[in-house]
């Protein structure tokens, strides 16, 4: 972690990308990179305890968009595609390549959305937290939909002591207590500042403009997709609305939620009962991460599933991916199967593998089917 200096947190970078310097922290290696997209008025850096833990087993991105967290200044609200065309040009200019696993929260996703449906060559799955959805109002009570009441009609709050105090009261409520104290305290800084405290506002102001975006942009591509809900009512919410509607809120939520998985193949909502709509990232990380990790499991077997068929089809570029991708998964069961029907390389895989785990019995077994290289490291590895 190295000092904050020329107006960045302790961690992350500022790469220039689209005509903005935006704020970026890219940790851990291989892909589909997964990369998190914040909900209205959340900053990258609310999503650093999934982002730590997903970077253990592949790339991992967080970033701010322009007019948000660190990232340089703009006019808000944005359309989705002045978004989308923003990332896209940034996962460019810090070089990674897709697929990606998009992580959208709340309104981030519906920037997921939109992106996958202008580039869905480039989206391998989606994870969303509680997403912004163009069925939202189906879903609600009349004074609850969003069409009961536009956004961009409503005055933006006046900043007062007051309301910097009352948001500042909510952040160390306790929604950031598993958070490092150094980055607490940066997190806490940057959201009670007079630049940031109504960015949430300013970002959804045009929330009607973007589900009409949506509605109009054409279909999802069909990759795997999992919802993380939430049911718990929180207090940093009751400060806009009053518990009986965000209980009513929670409920058509789950009826939304349920729909938009049950309308893809590869679906699944689950529903985390200890945080709020807010505070999953914060205080659910680990489901956060084991989703992505699900996500990222389901689309490698579906890579070894499509190889597989092409290999057996006697397709040699597609034997020689197939035993690339099974190396890097470390999947012996893959490389044992493409060894035992006469694979060379394979066998030479498998025999590296074993060796590295010290998987005696596999070597054995190569070595009494007549491989002389598995015989002659049993034997090293048995004299030592």
């Amino acid at each position: 972690m190295r000092q904050t200096e020329g107006g960045l947190p302790s961690l992350g970078q500022h790469v220039d990308a689209a005509g903005h310097r935006l704020w970026v922290h890219r940790s851990g290696t291989g892909g589909p990179a997964v990369v998190f997209l914040p909900g209205a008025g959340a900053i990258g850096l609310d999503y650093l305890l999934a982002h730590e833990r997903i970077a253990e087993f592949t790339t991992s991105i967080i970033y701010d968009r322009a007019g948000t967290g660190w990232s340089e200044d703009t006019a808000l609200p944005r359309s989705l595609d002045e978004v989308t065309d923003e990332l896209r040009a940034l996962l460019r200019a810090v070089e990674v390549p897709p697929p990606y696993v998009f992580v959208g929260h709340s309104l981030g996703g519906a920037y997921t959305q939109r992106y996958t449906q202008r580039f869905p060559g480039e989206v391998a799955a989606l994870l969303h937290l509680e997403p912004l959805h163009p069925d939202y109002d189906d879903y609600m009570p009349e004074h609850l939909k969003l069409s009961a009441g536009s956004t961009a009609e409503v005055p933006l709050p006046e900043l007062t002591d007051d309301l910097v105090a009352l948001a500042r009261a909510q952040f160390e409520s306790g929604m950031l207590d598993a958070f490092p104290d150094g980055i607490r305290s940066e997190l806490i800084g940057k959201h009670t500042s007079p630049d940031r405290l109504l960015t949430g506002v300013r970002e959804g102001a045009n929330v009607l403009a973007l589900l009409d975006e949506l509605r109009a942009g054409g279909p999802v591509p069909d990759v795997p997709v999992i919802v993380l809900s939430a049911t718990a009512v929180g207090a940093e919410q009751m400060i806009f609305q009053s518990e009986d509607n965000l209980r009513e809120q929670v409920a058509g939520s789950q009826r939304l939620f349920e729909a938009i998985t049950a309308a893809t193949p590869h679906g699944e909502h689950r529903v985390l009962a200890d945080a709020s709509h807010i505070t999953i990232p914060m205080v659910r990380a680990d489901a956060v991460a084991d989703a992505a990790r699900d996500l990222l499991n389901r689309i490698q077997a579906s890579e070894i599933f499509a190889l597989r068929a092409r290999a057996d089809n006697g397709d040699g570029d597609a034997i020689d991916e197939l035993i690339e991708l099974a190396t890097e998964q470390g999947d012996m069961n893959e490389l044992r199967r493409l060894a035992d029907r006469g694979n060379s390389d394979a066998a030479d895989q498998l025999i590296e593998l074993a060796t590295e785990r010290d998987d005696t019995n596999e070597l054995r077994r190569l070595a009494e089917l007549g491989n002389t290289t598995a015989a002659q490291v049993l034997s090293e590895l048995t004299a030592e």
